[in-house]
């Protein structure tokens, strides 16, 4: 005499919306305000329309009307940021999106401490961004990604994985190469990206014996070339339901300790000895919190508007973490006695403060090269888009400017890496 009514809606993975009968269209959307007795009787019915093999599609047939997920391989090599990152911005207009870090020990494992450290620091960061902003979850796996990637790829349904270009360095480079074979293989389109600050240059595509040896020439010809706009963040990103398993991001010592485990013989038995030097870098402290959540952006932000030396003298107060009882590095030691002669911006080289600051976030991707070169081109006073960029390697008679020094850390960094794949033999 009184049913109870329900609301009832069906959600159905987007690789396996059509071809679909009209029976499962209508039910689909099934039974708005039905009675719930009605609703136990045909729940067996619901049942056998979504698992009717019409809907049981091939990640193959998704890919041919542009359906399924989209894998977005972050490497740790200069992706792991949101804004201006090719595969995110491509992946969120192509349909649901899952990131995906795998912990290669053959490659991250082989990083010395101090740079897991900032790789941690910035994939925490960045998963942190991708729940509180678009509530999309990073998957994070261990193993070999030729291994892992095709497997993640199949429980979600991905017909695409977006990539950042080849890395300089041969390890995640070989990975890299290795995993998109993989890809290609379980029949998983590829996308790749990259971040070259210029588009047109005489290098794109280029056999390796042609490209610029050195950086005169590498400035000589980027005169021709226009430099690409940087990109903002994705407006959205849309998760996938449900998402693949995580095995989650353990905590940073956990890495270094296993680290420390395969290193080389000699590097262990120095460690157990307690005999092996403090090898520390000068102004860690700060490399590390530049890859965190915006820290490169708010410091690209204070050099600009209050100036170099400002900057450094704000920036680099110390080059020692405080001891605890232990002796600092020979490194460290020798900046503590430079700054103990005056602030960082007396006994800085000119591009040292921008270089130290910048670099790091560069290293992981927590910033892009085009974000340094455009705050650089902007924070010009009367500078004008339409009146273009003086050439890199623009030096006026007292000097580079703060803001050419600013543009050189990335500009330096592209040239002297555009040759750096080739063989030395």
């Amino acid at each position: 005499p009184n049913p109870t009514y329900s609301i009832g809606f069906m959600v159905t993975a987007p690789h396996l919306v059509r071809p679909r009968p009209r029976l499962a269209n209508w039910l689909s959307s099934f039974l708005l305000l039905a009675p719930s007795r009605a609703l136990v009787a045909v729940r067996p019915f619901i049942h056998a329309v979504q698992h009717h093999p019409l809907r049981q599609r091939s990640s193959a047939a998704a890919a041919a009307d542009g359906a399924g997920a989209q894998l977005v391989w972050l490497t740790g090599a200069e992706d792991l940021r949101l804004s201006d990152h090719g595969g995110f911005e491509a992946a969120s207009a192509a349909g649901a999106v899952v990131p995906v870090f795998v912990l290669d020990p053959a490659v991250h494992l082989s990083y010395p401490p101090p740079r897991l450290r900032r790789l941690h620091r910035a994939l925490s960061s960045l998963e942190a961004a991708l729940s509180e902003e678009y509530g999309v979850t990073l998957v994070v796996r261990r193993g070999g990604a030729s291994a892992v990637l095709p497997q993640v790829a199949q429980e979600c349904g991905a017909t695409a994985c977006h990539v950042v270009a080849d890395d300089v360095e041969a390890p995640m480079r070989v990975s890299q190469r290795a995993a998109c074979a993989a890809l290609a293989d379980s029949g998983v389109a590829l996308r790749r990206w990259d971040g070259a600050l210029r588009s047109g240059c005489p290098w794109s595509g280029a056999a390796a014996a042609s490209l610029p040896p050195t950086f005169p020439e590498y400035a000589s010809a980027a005169r021709a070339c226009t430099l690409v706009a940087a990109a903002g963040a994705p407006k959205a990103l849309t998760p996938l339901e449900p998402c693949p398993a995580s095995e989650g991001l353990p905590g940073v010592e956990a890495w270094i300790a296993e680290a420390a485990v395969a290193a080389a013989p000699a590097v262990r038995d120095a460690a157990a000895r307690g005999s092996a030097a403090s090898t520390e870098q000068p102004f860690e402290e700060v490399a590390l919190a530049m890859c965190g959540r915006g820290a490169a952006s708010a410091a690209l932000r204070t050099y600009v508007v209050d100036g170099a030396a400002a900057f450094a003298d704000a920036t680099f107060s110390r080059a020692c973490p405080p001891s605890g009882g232990g002796s600092p590095s020979l490194h460290c030691a020798g900046h503590e006695r430079l700054l103990a002669g005056g602030p960082a911006s007396r006994v800085f080289a000119l591009r040292e403060a921008a270089t130290r600051a910048i670099g790091p976030a560069l290293a992981v991707g927590a910033v892009s090269a085009r974000e340094v070169r455009a705050a650089a081109r902007e924070g010009e006073p009367g500078y004008s888009r339409a009146a273009g960029e003086a050439p890199p390697d623009d030096a006026q008679l007292w000097g580079r400017s703060r803001l050419g020094a600013l543009a050189d850390v990335v500009e330096w960094r592209g040239g002297v890496t555009l040759p750096a794949p080739r063989p030395l033999a």
